[in-house]
C-alpha cells in the first residue's frame, strides 16, 4: 500500500498546483477597497512567504489606531494587536508600552503607518511602512547615531552586529532594535518603507523585489484580499494574517484530550464530540486571510478562504459562521453574515462576525477566536476530517 502524506502536505500541494495551473493576475483597481493599506503592505513581502508551510505565513497590523489614541485608550490599542507578537518590533511594543518603546529608540507612533512581516518566529523580516520617505530617511539617520553602521559593499544598508547574532550583554527588552536576546539586525530604507531583518540578504531581496515576485501578485492571494474587500466592507482592517491550509489540519491536541484524566467516559465522550466537529470543518481551502476589523463602535473579524468555485466558498462560508456561533457566540456574542466573492477563476467564502457589543479599542471577539487556533482548543478553521 502506497503511503499516505499527511493531511497539510495534501492540501498544500493541491494549493501550489493551483497556483502553477493560473498563473498570476492582477489586484482588482478600486480606491475604496477595506484592503488598500493591507495590499501596500503586503506588496512590498516576496511570493515566497505564500510557500512557507506554516499557518500563518504573513502579517499585517495597522498602527494608526494605536498612535491616535491616547491614555487607556492606547494602552488597550497595543494590548489588541495580538499578531504583533509575531514580529519582534511589535512585541517588543506590547511587552513594554508605547513610553518605554520609544524611550529605547522606537520611532514615533505617528511617523508608522502600517508594519508587516513574514518569517518563523522569533526572526522573521519584519517591513515598517513610515508617513513618506523623509521619515524612513530619519529613522535610519537616528540608527546610525546610535550603534547601528554602515554595511560593507551594501549601499545603504545598516547593521548593529554580525548575522543571526545573539549577545545578551546587549539586550534592551522595550527596543525594536534588541529585543529580550539583544539580537543584532541589518536595516535599509525603500522609499516609505523600513526593511528589518537578521541578515542582510532578504533586506538586498526586498530592495530587489520585482512585481512577479510580490506577495500580491500571486493569484490566490489576491483572491483572498478580493474576498477580504466583501467580508471587511465598510470596517477598518486593525491587524491582519495570511493563512495557509495547515490552519485547519492541526488535529486533535493530545493535551487537551489528556486533561480528562482517568475518567474514561469523559475522555471518550471528549473525543467523540471533537471527531464530530471536525468532520463538520470547512472544505479544503488555498489561502486565506483573517482579520481583527472595527466597524463603528463594534469590533468583529472578517475571513476570507479562496476556492476553485463559488458554490464550495458558500458551503465554507456556511460552516465557518456554523464553527463560530458553536464554539463562541455565548462567550462573545456577535452576529454573522456569510457571502461569496468571485476573483478571476476562483472564488473566496467571506464571513464578517461583528460583536454585539461596544469593546472601545480592544476586540475580545477575534482574540477569543486567534486563542482557539493557537492553543487547538477550539479551532474554527478546522478542515473537515473526511476531506484529510
Amino acid at each position: 500500500m502506497p503511503t499516505r502524506r499527511p493531511a497539510a502536505a495534501r492540501v498544500l500541494a493541491a494549493a501550489l498546483l493551483a497556483l502553477s495551473a493560473l498563473g498570476n493576475a492582477p489586484a482588482r483597481a478600486d480606491e475604496a477597497q477595506a484592503t488598500a493599506a493591507l495590499r501596500a503592505a503586503f506588496a512590498q513581502l516576496p511570493d515566497a512567504a505564500f510557500h512557507r508551510n506554516d499557518a500563518e505565513q504573513a502579517w499585517f497590523v495597522d498602527m494608526q489606531p494605536i498612535a491616535q489614541a491616547s491614555g487607556e485608550a492606547r494602552t488597550e490599542a497595543v494590548r489588541r494587536m495580538v499578531l504583533g507578537s509575531s514580529l519582534p518590533p511589535l512585541d517588543a511594543l506590547r511587552m513594554v508600552g508605547p513610553d518605554a518603546w520609544a524611550a529605547a529608540g522606537a520611532p514615533p507612533l505617528s511617523d508608522i503607518r502600517h508594519v508587516a512581516g513574514f518569517g518563523q518566529p522569533p526572526i522573521p523580516v519584519t517591513v515598517w511602512t513610515m508617513r513618506d520617505a523623509a521619515a524612513a530617511a530619519a529613522v535610519l539617520d537616528g540608527l546610525e547615531d546610535g550603534d547601528f553602521e554602515p554595511v560593507p559593499g551594501r549601499a545603504g544598508m545598516l547593521s548593529n552586529g554580525a548575522p543571526m547574532e545573539v549577545n545578551l550583554t546587549r539586550r534592551q527588552p522595550a527596543s525594536p532594535w534588541r529585543g529580550l536576546l539583544g539580537r543584532s539586525y541589518f536595516v535599509a530604507a525603500n522609499g516609505a518603507a523600513i526593511i528589518q531583518a537578521p541578515g542582510p540578504e532578504p533586506v538586498a531581496a526586498l530592495l530587489d523585489l520585482g512585481e512577479p515576485a510580490r506577495l500580491t501578485s500571486n493569484v490566490l492571494v489576491t483572491a483572498a484580499l478580493d474576498g477580504l474587500d466583501t467580508a471587511a466592507a465598510g470596517a477598518e482592517i486593525r491587524q491582519a494574517m495570511l493563512v495557509s491550509p495547515t490552519i485547519g489540519t492541526g488535529g486533535l491536541d493530545p493535551a487537551a484530550m489528556l486533561g480528562a484524566g482517568g475518567d474514561m467516559d469523559t475522555l471518550r465522550a471528549k473525543l467523540e464530540a471533537a471527531q464530530a466537529k471536525a468532520a463538520r470543518g470547512v472544505p479544503p481551502f488555498f489561502s486565506g486571510l483573517v482579520a481583527d476589523v472595527q466597524t463603528g463602535p463594534h469590533p468583529g473579524m472578517a475571513v476570507s478562504l479562496v476556492y476553485a468555485d463559488c458554490a464550495t466558498a458558500e458551503q465554507a462560508a456556511a460552516r465557518l459562521a456554523e464553527a463560530w456561533t458553536e464554539a463562541f457566540a455565548t462567550i462573545t456574542p456577535g452576529t454573522a453574515k456569510v457571502a461569496t466573492a468571485p476573483s478571476g477563476t476562483l472564488c473566496a467564502a467571506a464571513v464578517t462576525i461583528t460583536a454585539q457589543d461596544a469593546s472601545g479599542n480592544s476586540n475580545p471577539l477575534f482574540l477569543r477566536v486567534y486563542d482557539g487556533h493557537v492553543s487547538r482548543q477550539a479551532n474554527i478553521f478546522q478542515i473537515a476530517s473526511t476531506a484529510n
